[in-house]
């Protein structure tokens, strides 16, 4: 062999080393992206799993980082042995745990959106830790410059109490999803941003103001119950005892009179003509009883009848109740 076949060799085999050296640097860059396309090829979406990307308004890109968590609808036995206990005073209807994301299947026709949502949320959690260093510091920056304004709704600032006992950066991780699929007109930068994961935002976002208006127009009308219940019932109480009050002077004064020697025929006569008016004044005065005691009762019926309405949808998205509450409408 001369000098120049061995040169040739040399180099040939310095080329392959390098190309071997390139491509493992390269495997090591890329071996989420890549893991993440194994995934995808791999899973098959239920039917019902792919219109929760539909109709939840995820694009192309969207739907890939939804099936890298090979998503699944569950049942509440099967979703608490994935997600784990909760605490009943939470609704978790979705996690992302261990590159899985885990669905809690809503039976509740009335809580339509409510999947779709969570599906959006539990993607936006993939996305999130798919993020750079860099990408995610500039996407927390974006997210924290909105919180002064946020959180002067009072319904946000109790929504995130929720979160409370998160450290910073599971916060930011949680404000990410909850800002992608609940808070319309964010800032302009956060719009573009989102767009890469939503043909159109605004559907999940109506989606999540349906689902979670049921709540809210309940509450609302238990609101207006309450103070038109608590008005009714200082109204009955102030004219029972005002009335009782008239009773116990008219009363005082009769005996007072009694005791003395009565020769007094004026002050008889007053006194009979308080006695007719306070009897005439009597039967009006229970009449009104009657009809606040009517409204008042029907007024708590309606009451609990929300209290019990929104207990059963609040059962509904309980994965830690196994049977499945009875469905109600109207109210």
């Amino acid at each position: 062999m001369n000098h120049r076949q061995s040169s040739g060799k040399l180099l040939v085999t310095a080329c392959i080393g390098l190309l071997c050296i390139v491509g493992a640097l390269l495997l090591v860059q890329y071996q989420g992206a890549i893991r993440d396309w194994v995934r995808v090829q791999q899973f098959v979406p239920s039917q019902s799993v792919a219109a929760l990307a539909s109709d939840g308004g995820m694009s192309d890109y969207g739907r890939y980082v939804f099936y890298t968590g090979k998503p699944s609808l569950e049942n509440s036995a099967d979703f608490t042995s994935s997600c784990g206990e909760h605490e009943r005073s939470t609704a978790i209807l979705g996690c992302y745990t261990n590159q899985q994301i885990y669905l809690f299947d809503v039976q509740n026709k009335e809580l339509a959106g409510v999947e779709e949502v969570t599906a959006a949320h539990e993607m936006l959690h993939a996305a999130y830790e798919r993020l750079s260093d860099t990408k995610r510091s500039e996407v927390d920056h974006l997210i924290e410059s909105l919180l002064p304004t946020l959180e002067k709704d009072t319904s946000f600032r109790e929504r995130m109490t929720v979160y409370k006992q998160l450290s910073k950066s599971e916060q930011l991780n949680e404000l990410h999803s909850i800002l992608g699929t609940e808070i319309a007109g964010l800032s302009s930068e956060l719009e573009t941003y989102y767009k890469q994961y939503f043909v159109d935002r605004s559907r999940v976002v109506a989606l999540y103001r349906q689902y979670s208006g049921v709540f809210k127009k309940l509450e609302a009308r238990a609101e207006t119950l309450a103070q038109e219940y608590n008005q009714l019932v200082a109204a009955r109480n102030q004219l029972v005892e005002t009335s009782n009050q008239e009773y116990s002077r008219l009363t005082a004064d009769i005996a007072a009179y009694e005791r003395g020697p009565r020769t007094d025929t004026a002050t008889a006569r007053a006194l009979n003509r308080r006695t007719d008016d306070f009897n005439a004044r009597l039967t009006a005065t229970r009449q009104q009883v009657a009809v606040y005691d009517k409204q008042i009762a029907a007024l708590k019926a309606e009451l609990e009848a929300i209290q019990i309405h929104t207990k059963q949808l609040n059962d509904s998205i309980d994965s830690t109740i196994t049977a499945p509450a009875e469905e109600v409408h109207g109210g």
